[in-house]
């Protein structure tokens, strides 16, 4: 059995449109971790913990969801409902 060593550029690249409630505009993370109920996203100070958002992510748009925590660097936020894996890694369409 041969083991496969993954790098960053083996991987797709996701990101993310957060609208935070009361935000003029959407922030873009990028995706460090991906599941059905929750991600882990790049963050540069604009997310704060318990602040309600909406998240779209590749054909998947306004996700209600929350952030659960921050850290330096990342946060993580929590999906209202589980969502599809497989839309949320295919390619967003040109008006979402």
């Amino acid at each position: 059995m041969h083991e496969r060593i993954f790098t960053r550029s083996d991987r797709e690249s996701l990101d993310a449109r957060v609208w935070a409630t009361g935000a003029p505009s959407p922030s873009v993370h990028g995706i460090r971790t991906l599941s059905m109920c929750g991600a882990c996203l790049d963050h540069e100070g604009e997310l704060e913990t318990g602040v309600t958002t909406r998240v779209s992510i590749g054909r998947i748009a306004n996700i209600p969801a929350i952030v659960t925590w921050v850290r330096e660097g990342c946060a993580g936020i929590r999906f209202d409902y589980p969502i599809d894996l497989t839309a949320a890694r295919r390619e967003r369409l040109a008006s979402a």
